[in-house]
């Protein structure tokens, strides 16, 4: 029996055909967006002048040249998400949204799900650490007392 599983890319913008998952990072945080050829230049177009007044950090994807500029761009192949198969991504993420949804997160029936709420999803089964217990306290040590006693040589001597 022979299945054709086809997947297709939806720019997160307008909703038409996208041709490619785009990855870029602000602030520290890395991004992905889906979009088409269009929409794509657009990007590379408003980014282009701030990557070429920017340090290159020597981190990144593979690099394309925009103009004078170079853009760092991750292109991901559609369905490629570990080799898992479109329906056991299907199934996961119905499974994710479920979780989500009961968990008390706001999501969406439909799209990508948000950073957090995959991030809270993969943590679900770890408990955290136990917070550390108090170190118990050494038993206190018996005071001794000190008594005077009268020096025995001490005799009374006459100066």
């Amino acid at each position: 029996m022979a299945r054709n599983v086809v997947v297709r890319l939806v720019d997160d913008l307008d909703g038409s055909d996208a041709s490619e998952t785009v990855e870029f990072a602000v602030d520290g945080r890395t991004y992905e967006i889906d979009l088409s050829e269009v929409n794509r230049r657009k990007l590379d177009e408003a980014l282009a002048p701030f990557v070429a007044a920017a340090r290159n950090t020597g981190r990144g994807g593979s690099r394309r040249r925009v103009g004078a500029s170079t853009v760092v761009a991750s292109r991901q192949a559609a369905g490629s998400a570990a080799g898992a198969t479109a329906a056991e991504v299907r199934a996961r993420n119905e499974a994710i949204r479920a979780w989500a949804r009961e968990n008390g997160f706001e999501v969406s029936s439909r799209g990508r799900i948000r950073g957090e709420i995959l991030e809270a999803y993969e943590r679900r089964d770890v408990t955290p650490p136990a917070a550390p217990q108090p170190a118990a306290e050494a038993p206190k040590k018996k005071r001794s007392r000190s008594v005077k006693v009268a020096d025995p040589f001490d005799v009374g001597r006459a100066s």
